[in-house]
C-alpha cells in the first residue's frame, strides 16, 4: 500500500476523478479507484483508495498473446509449405500435360500414358491420347494419299510423253498415238477432278446445302445421263422405285456424284443389266446398285471403299471411297456384297 501512495504522489494523479486508473509499481500492476471522505467535524477532506491486483491477469495475458503468435506462426509456415506442395501437386501435370500438347502441333503423334490420381486429369489426358490417334491415322493417310496420287498421275503423264515422243520422232501411227493421248488425258482430267472433289469433302469446314429431295428422281437423272453408255454397251438400266415419294434431307449435287459413281462402277462390270432401287424399309430409305457382271473378289471386298484400291479391272481407285465419303457426311452407312450375279452395293440413309 505504501508503494501505491508513493506511486500516487508521484505521478500527481487527480483523486477528484471518478474514473479508474491503471499504475504500475516497482513490480505489480494496479487498478485504483478514489473516493473522497469529507469529515463532519471540519477536518481535513481524507480519500479512501480502492485497489486490485492485476499483474497475474496481465501475466497470462501475455502468456496468451505468446502462445497466440507461435501458433500464427506456426499455422502460417504449415499454410504456406502445403500450398507449395498443393501447387507442386496440380502443376505437375498440367506442365506434363502441356508438354503432351507441345509435341502433338510439332507433329509427334506418339501416345503417352499418365499415371495421374485426379480423374479430371485422368479423363483429359485419355482424350488427348484419342486426338493424337485420330492426327496420327490422318497424318499417315494423307502421306499415303499423296503418294498413291503422285503415283497415279505419274502414269497417264509418261504415257502422255511417250506416245507425244513416238509422234515427233515417227516411230508410230499418229493417229492411233493421238486416240491414246486423248484417253490417256481424258483420264488424267477424270483423276483430277476426283482428287479435287476428295479435298473438298475432306474439308470439315465445308457446309452441305441440305434441301428435301425425292431420291428416286435423284437416282433417275443420274441413270439417264448414263443411259447413252448403256445403250451403247447393250446394258439395260432396270428401276425398282417405291410408288410413293422417298424424300430424304440431303447435299443434292454431292448425293448426286455418289449415285453417278455408283452407276458408273456398276456400268464398268455389267454384262446385260443394272438394278437400281429405292424405297423405304422401317426406319430406313434403301438405296440398291446391282449389275450383273463377275462379281468382287472375296479378299477385295474389304478394301473397295479404299482410296487408290483397285481391284480387278478398276480404274484409279477414288470413285468408290468419294461414294463413301458423301454417304458417311449425309449420316449413312455403305455395304457391298456379291449379289446373285454380281457386285450389289447397298445404301442405308436414316429417317
Amino acid at each position: 500500500m505504501e508503494s501505491i501512495r508513493e506511486c500516487i504522489q508521484s505521478e500527481k494523479l487527480d483523486l477528484n476523478s471518478d474514473e479508474n486508473t491503471r499504475i504500475s509499481t516497482r513490480n505489480k500492476d494496479y487498478y485504483i479507484s478514489t473516493v473522497k471522505i469529507t469529515s463532519i467535524y471540519g477536518e481535513q477532506d481524507k480519500y479512501l483508495i480502492l485497489f486490485i491486483d492485476i499483474s497475474k491477469t496481465l501475466n497470462l495475458t501475455q502468456k496468451i498473446n505468446t502462445v497466440l503468435i507461435s501458433v500464427m506462426c506456426f499455422a502460417g509456415i504449415l499454410a504456406i509449405f502445403t500450398a507449395v506442395i498443393l501447387s507442386e501437386k496440380i502443376a505437375k501435370p498440367i506442365k506434363e500435360l502441356c508438354e503432351f500438347a507441345k509435341k502433338m502441333g510439332q507433329g509427334d503423334f506418339k501416345r503417352t500414358y499418365f499415371d495421374f490420381s485426379d480423374k479430371e486429369l485422368v479423363e483429359l489426358s485419355t482424350i488427348m491420347n484419342k486426338s493424337a490417334e485420330y492426327l496420327d491415322k490422318y497424318d499417315n493417310e494423307q502421306k499415303i494419299f499423296f503418294q498413291n496420287a503422285s503415283h497415279e498421275l505419274r502414269t497417264p503423264l509418261m504415257s502422255i510423253k511417250g506416245y507425244a515422243e513416238a509422234i515427233k520422232y515417227d516411230v508410230i501411227d499418229s493417229k492411233h498415238a493421238s486416240d491414246i493421248i486423248l484417253e490417256e488425258s481424258d483420264r488424267l482430267s477424270d483423276m483430277v477432278e476426283d482428287l479435287l472433289y476428295i479435298s473438298k469433302i475432306d474439308n470439315i469446314t465445308k457446309d452441305y446445302e441440305l434441301v428435301e429431295c425425292d431420291l428416286r428422281e435423284v437416282l433417275s437423272n443420274c441413270g439417264a445421263r448414263q443411259n447413252v453408255r448403256a445403250i451403247n454397251k447393250g446394258i439395260e438400266l432396270i428401276y425398282e422405285f417405291d410408288e410413293e415419294m422417298v424424300l430424304f434431307e440431303c447435299d443434292e449435287k454431292n448425293i448426286s456424284k455418289a449415285f453417278m459413281n455408283l452407276i458408273e462402277n456398276a456400268l464398268r462390270y455389267a454384262k446385260s443389266e443394272i438394278k437400281i432401287a429405292c424405297k423405304y424399309n422401317q426406319r430406313n430409305i434403301v438405296v440398291i446398285v446391282e449389275d450383273d457382271g463377275i462379281g468382287i473378289n472375296k479378299e477385295d471386298l474389304p478394301h473397295v471403299f479404299e482410296r487408290f484400291y483397285k481391284g480387278v479391272g478398276g480404274n484409279h481407285g477414288i470413285g468408290l471411297s468419294i461414294v463413301k465419303s458423301i454417304v458417311n457426311k449425309h449420316g449413312g452407312r455403305i455395304y457391298v456384297e456379291n449379289g446373285k450375279k454380281g457386285a450389289k452395293f447397298t445404301i442405308l440413309f436414316k429417317l
